[in-house]
């Protein structure tokens, strides 16, 4: 998922727009067989997460962004980062 993440990372450092598709788990074995299919995936390979990466035709502002103080804490839950 690192190399995953970095890939992501790099292809809009150039101007791509990528998305991750995964979650294979929770679909369908038939799905599943079709991108296999369609990917030229051997049999034998386990699909963990895939990425589109292309030229995006639209430019969307960034989206809000939780607090810090929402996501992360210290040392155990709901204990705040108190950043000097």
């Amino acid at each position: 998922m690192i190399a995953a993440d970095h890939l992501v990372l790099a292809a809009t450092a150039l101007g791509y727009g990528t998305c991750w598709i995964a979650n294979y788990e929770s679909r369908p074995r038939d799905w599943v067989d079709e991108v296999k299919k369609t990917l030229q995936i051997p049999e034998h390979m386990h699909i963990i997460v895939l990425v589109a990466i292309g030229v995006p035709d639209e430019n969307p502002p960034p989206r809000s962004r939780k607090s810090i103080q929402e996501i992360a804490f210290r040392e155990e839950f709901g204990r705040l980062f108190a950043f000097q």
